[in-house]
């Protein structure tokens, strides 16, 4: 798991500094460019979740991890049932980066911090 951690974060890392330099770049279509790089983005982390749902790792109830995963499902959840809504756009536009960095924040956290302390105290 450890490795799959790893990969995981730095696949995070890439994808954000990539999108970022992608957007800042694009002379036409900025707003366009800036929400599919927050899709793709975004795409990314919910595969990223459920695969930590189903491995069971860091998914303990009240930890981090579960708060940010039910808070993520919420928001996914309602982006798909109010799709046409203008509200929509501005949770994505806005509230997604932030919860890109913080999830990005919590993968560093489990896979540099928590996975370097001898098992005795994980349990």
């Amino acid at each position: 798991m450890k490795l799959i951690k790893q990969v995981d974060f730095f696949l995070q890392l890439l994808l954000m500094v990539t999108f970022l330099f992608f957007v800042a770049a694009s002379k036409d279509g900025f707003e366009l460019n800036l929400l599919a790089a927050l899709f793709i983005t975004g795409f990314y982390h919910l595969v990223s979740m459920v695969a930590h749902e189903v491995s069971g790792y860091f998914i303990k109830r009240g930890s981090v991890r579960r708060w940010y995963h039910n808070i993520s499902y919420i928001i996914a959840g309602l982006s798909l049932f109010f799709n046409s809504a203008p509200g929509v756009i501005y949770i994505v536009e806005y509230v997604t980066p932030f919860m890109a960095f913080f999830y990005t924040w919590l993968c560093y956290k489990e896979t540099f911090v928590y996975l370097k302390r001898p098992l005795s105290i994980l349990k």
